[in-house]
Formats: C-alpha cells, structure tokens, sequence
C-alpha cells in the first residue's frame, strides 16, 4: 500500500477527523481499481517493495517522483470510494445514520456533488500520471514492457484530456472511461474498413510501440482520423448512455437523487429527439472527417508515403483491369457488346489510376 498513515493521506487530499485504520479498505481498493491499471502489474509491485523499504532505504529519484504523482491520484479516489461506506454503520440493529446533535449527516446532494469531484480528481491526476510517465519512459522499463501499456496504447484516442479537445463535454474523464469499448468498436469496424486493414494495422502496430516515430503524413492522417473517431464514438454511446445495466436490470439514468439546490438536480434528460439530433450529427460529422482522411490518404499515398494503402489500391486496381479484359474476352468470343468500364467498384471513389 502507497500510504501508511494520515498525515500523509492529507497531504494529497482534504479529509477530516478520520482514521487511518478505517481508510486503508478504501486505498487498497483504489490502488487495485485505479493504480495498478496505469502503471502496471510490475510497475506497482516494485514501487510498493522500494516504499515499504523506506526510509531504511530512500526511494530513488524516480520512484519519489512517481509516488507523487500516483499519491496525487490515490487520495481523491480512496475518499471517492470510502464515502458511501461512512455515511451508515453497520451494528446488531442493523445499518443505522452516522449522525449526532452537533454533527448533522449530509444532503445527498452534497454527498453527489463531493464524490464526483473527488472522482475527476483523481482521474485527471490519473492523466497526469500517465503524462509523466510517457515523458519520462526511460526510467520506467517495468511499464512500457506491462500488458497494462499494451492497453494503454491501444486506441488512438488515449486520453480523457486528448478526447476532449476532439469533442469536449462537461464530465470528459467519467464519459471517456465508458466510452473506451465504444471507441475500440468504432475503431475496428468503421475506421479499419474504410482505410483497409493494411494500413490500419500498419499504424496500429507503429503506434503501439514506445517510441512511434510517426511521419509529418501520418500525424495529419491520424489527426483526421481522431476527430472521425471522436464524433462516432460519440454516436454510437448515446444510446449506452442513457441507461444503466447492473443487478438490478437495465434502468433508465435520471436526476431524482440530487437536491434542488444542487446544480445537477436542475437538469432533466434530454428529449429522444435532441438525443436523436445530437446522434445524427455527430455520426454526419464523423464521416466527414473520415472522409477528409481518405482524400488525404488518396492525394499523398505512394510507393514511398503510407505504403499498405498503396499497395492495397494497385492491388484492387489490377483486379478490376484483369477481370475487365477476361469479361471482354469472353463476349468478343461469344460475339456479345458490353460496357466493360469497371471505375464505379473501384473501391474508393474518385478510382485509382495504374
């Protein structure tokens, strides 16, 4: 575990009279659901040996800063998470409000309101982990050689932060976190198609690796193609956004639960239809700007500049040229006219000249 007592708990965030003891739950819970996933297996496992070494052994340059940063991230979530289990205690008359004369309980709303600020706090300090460590990749071999990179480099779009400058909301770091199988979705079945699974891999394999290295013509080529990314995840997570599936079955999301005072409890649910209109247009939008990465890839494509997609193109241009001349072949032998134009299944509109 990355604390080991309170005082260095309130360094990293505002809490009360509260024990230590009645915590650590909470942080082993957050160091499992929120840290490990970052840096990695490896990564934390050392990084907990070397502190509970300390200061018998100081920490290294490097992990002090880590543990920083990662403290930076772990308080916010611990109290996140022990919040709700503060607010009852549990005895032989059963589950009873933790409350006295001079000590009220709080609102909901008030609870709402400082889970949720606790929650983006961590998750923005969990980017700002992620920031440090790929500025500072070379003093932390156990990460980028964890499954946990692996992941982390999976998609395009890798960050809340990056995902809002492409389509900003009000709560980027909650919605990014649900939307990330949406995005893998839309990457692997729109994106993947459309520029074809050479390329697509091509650039997937480049952008997996520490060190990517991208061209001037790829970095445009992906920029285009995040924004596309952006707008039809966006699309595509509306529906799996207005509702929630747990134990209880799949429920419709509402405001009930916040007070009027707090500012959430004064929105209501969008109506289908501006659901519907917000879905339409981000989808339109998403196709334009994949559509503007297909022109790039078609105006720069070469034997020398992205490749596979070349290479792709020559391929199906051949075919269609091939099968043209054999169905030529066949209705001069039989004697029958025919338009053996084959332009319009090309592929990719605008054809791609031998």
């Amino acid at each position: 575990m990355l604390f080991s007592n309170i005082q260095e708990i309130k360094k990293h965030t505002e809490v009360g009279a509260i024990s230590f003891a009645a915590l650590t739950k909470s942080i082993r819970l957050a160091e499992i659901q929120y840290i490990k996933p970052v840096i990695g297996t490896a990564l934390y496992n050392t990084l907990t040996t070397a502190y509970a070494a300390s200061p018998a052994t100081p920490l290294s340059a490097p992990f002090e800063k880590l543990l920083f940063l990662i403290r930076e991230a772990l308080g916010p979530l611990a109290s996140y998470i022990y919040i709700p289990k503060a607010e009852v205690q549990l005895t032989d008359a059963g589950a009873l409000r933790a409350e006295t004369a001079n000590n009220k309980s709080a609102f909901q709303y008030q609870v709402n309101n400082q889970r949720a600020q606790l929650f983006t706090e961590g998750i923005m300090m969990t980017e700002e982990l992620l920031a440090f460590l790929e500025t500072n990749k070379a003093d932390y071999t156990d990460w980028t050689g964890s499954n946990e990179f692996k992941k982390y480099r999976s998609l395009f779009i890798k960050t809340a932060g990056e995902f809002d400058l492409l389509f900003s909301s009000a709560t980027p770091y909650r919605n990014y976190y649900f939307m990330r199988s949406v995005m893998s979705d839309v990457e692997e079945l729109l994106i993947k198609k459309a520029i074809g699974t050479p390329q697509y891999t091509a650039l997937k394999t480049k952008d997996a690796l520490a060190n990517p290295g991208f061209t001037d013509e790829e970095m445009e080529l992906l920029r285009l193609l995040k924004h596309s990314i952006a707008h039809y995840t966006v699309s595509k997570a509306i529906p799996r956004l207005a509702v929630t599936m747990d134990a209880q079955g799949i429920t419709v999301m509402t405001t009930s639960a916040h007070g009027t005072d707090d500012a959430l409890g004064k929105k209501t649910a969008a109506a289908d239809n501006q659901l519907s209109q917000l879905q339409r247009q981000s989808e339109t939008d998403g196709g334009t700007w994949l559509g503007e990465a297909l022109d790039y890839l078609k105006a720069t494509a070469s034997n020398t500049v992205f490749v596979p997609w070349y290479n792709e193109q020559l391929a199906i241009a051949e075919a269609a040229a091939a099968r043209e001349n054999n169905e030529r072949a066949e209705c001069e032998g039989s004697g029958t006219p025919g338009d053996f134009s084959d332009s319009a299944n090309m592929g990719i509109s605008g054809g791609f000249t031998l």
